[in-house]
């Protein structure tokens, strides 16, 4: 089972990260699903299932996203020094659009979306010029679902 915190992690990096390698795949492919592509804003309302969690929606069954790769950290023990080594390696993963979820409910009423994690939400000196903080709107309704 995810946890929060899982969740949580999966949206720091879904927002956070600077690699613009992905888009043209998630734009040709939402654009193919008939997305007009001026809703299509990565980063903003494009992100993975576990993202979509960790702002109180979940993708809708029978839904295909757009499969893209992205890099994860992987620690490893040397196993004849015991020192620990970081590398990143290649991760396949689906993105969805946000007209392919639903708000979460509990108890008859939509859920909160929670904050991103001070851990995720921290900036290192290669991001710092980026773009911070940003706002999810459902395009139907026009509402604000979530700032972060």
């Amino acid at each position: 089972m995810k946890t929060q915190e899982q969740y949580q992690e999966a949206l720091g990096r879904a927002s956070g990260g600077l690699s613009m390698g992905n888009y043209p795949a998630i734009f040709a492919g939402f654009a193919q699903m008939g997305i007009p592509e001026s809703e299509i804003k990565p980063r903003e309302n494009i992100f993975t299932y576990n993202a979509w969690k960790a702002v109180g929606r979940h993708v809708r069954t029978g839904q295909h996203g757009v499969k893209v790769v992205t890099f994860i950290d992987v620690t490893k023990e040397d196993k004849e020094t015991g020192e620990k080594k970081t590398h990143s390696r290649p991760w396949h993963t689906t993105v969805f659009h946000i007209s392919q979820t639903e708000p979460d409910k509990r108890n008859g009423q939509p859920a909160t979306a929670p904050q991103v994690m001070p851990e995720t939400a921290e900036l290192n000196e290669e991001s710092a010029a980026a773009p911070q903080g940003f706002k999810i709107e459902d395009p139907l309704s026009g509402q604000t679902i979530g700032s972060f």
